[in-house]
């Protein structure tokens, strides 16, 4: 009886009740990359949908919210770190659960590595054209890596305090550019233009095919849900978790691509679609220097969903080291930073 009695408190777990609301919406926020997606997605939509973008993003957040609460209603009634695994290996068996697992973790660990390679490209060609100094991606990237792994290794606070925090710097830089990019409007901009579905090459049929594009840019939502076991009231907090951060995301990507349009030119979005970067061309104009801000909110943002992705994944893993289906290895807490460090490294 003693030994068994002792058991509990001898084995490293994750830290409890160590994230509120605001944690786990954050969480969800950094997941999706709002400004990776809006710099890098929203010229691909574009392309199909023109000015109309802001339809597209309706009706696709409209359609991710009946995903959203599936997710929503399971953490609800069975909150686990496994997320999608537990949730797939209850209802449809331990090989649907393995194959479901597999599928996600391959989404979640490419995410955020080509974002932080394409970040350590993106700094390493912006400061050989402002500054001309010639450093290489790589050099950015691994640094990039190393930050991400010191600071969800170090414990959930720390990484979680910084991914609210350069998420709500992203939203708020990117937030600023829309604004001014309604107070000076390009050429031949009209502020209905975007709301009507005629405008939208082959009508119709370029919104649909705008919301194809759409759906990836919203994707990430459901990273609140391998958090469960490190939230408090992860029943209730987790399912409000998931919804939140898809909609305050659906709201800003239609407010943005909205802006984005009147911005740019809605007669001209043809343009807006095949300019490498429109928002570097668009900052430059109305900005001036300031266009440094929105290098500043891709990186965040870069460094955002490698947290998210990290802390989402390695719990996911954590989970299946314990039930077998991985090496007991990536089961195992760290006794100090309760967290699952060798699943992080991974």
């Amino acid at each position: 009886m003693t030994a068994q009695a002792a058991s509990p408190a001898t084995t490293p777990q994750l830290r409890r009740n160590a994230l509120g609301l605001p944690q786990v919406v954050f969480q969800g926020i950094t997941h999706i990359a709002p400004s990776i997606n809006v710099v890098f997605t929203f010229p691909i939509i574009a392309l199909k949908a023109g000015p109309t973008m802001p339809i597209s993003f309706l009706l696709t957040t409209i359609v991710c919210f009946f995903i959203a609460n599936t997710v929503s209603q399971f953490s609800k009634y069975m909150p686990s770190t496994g997320g999608y695994y537990s949730f797939a290996t209850r209802g449809l068996g331990s090989r649907s659960g393995f194959m479901t697992t597999w599928s996600y973790l391959i989404y979640d660990i490419i995410g955020p590595a080509g974002a932080i390679g394409f970040l350590g490209y993106l700094t390493s060609t912006t400061l050989q054209t402002a500054a001309g100094v010639n450093i290489p991606w790589w050099i950015f990237a691994i640094a990039t890596f190393a930050i991400v792994w010191v600071l969800t290794h170090f414990g959930i606070h720390l990484s979680m305090r910084t991914t609210a925090l350069f998420g709500a710097l992203e939203l708020l830089i990117m937030l600023a550019l829309a604004i001014t990019f309604l107070v000076h409007p390009g050429p031949g901009s009209s502020y209905t233009a975007p709301l009507q579905p005629h405008n939208a090459p082959n009508h119709w049929g370029g919104i649909l095919a705008g919301m194809v594009f759409s759906v990836l840019a919203l994707s990430g939502f459901e990273a609140p849900a391998p958090l469960a076991q490190e939230t408090k009231r992860p029943g209730k907090f987790i399912g409000r978790a998931v919804m939140l951060s898809l909609v305050l995301i659906g709201i800003f990507y239609v407010f943005t691509s909205y802006a984005s349009a009147i911005g740019w030119g809605t007669g001209n979005m043809a343009a807006f679609a095949s300019n490498p970067n429109p928002y570097y061309a668009l900052g430059h104009s109305l900005w001036g220097a300031g266009w440094w801000f929105i290098f500043i909110a891709i990186v965040n943002s870069s460094i955002g969903v490698g947290l998210a992705c990290t802390n989402a994944a390695s719990r996911v893993t954590y989970t299946m080291g314990q039930a077998g289906t991985l090496p007991a290895r990536f089961g195992k807490i760290h006794p100090v930073h309760r967290t699952p460090t060798f699943a992080i490294a991974v």
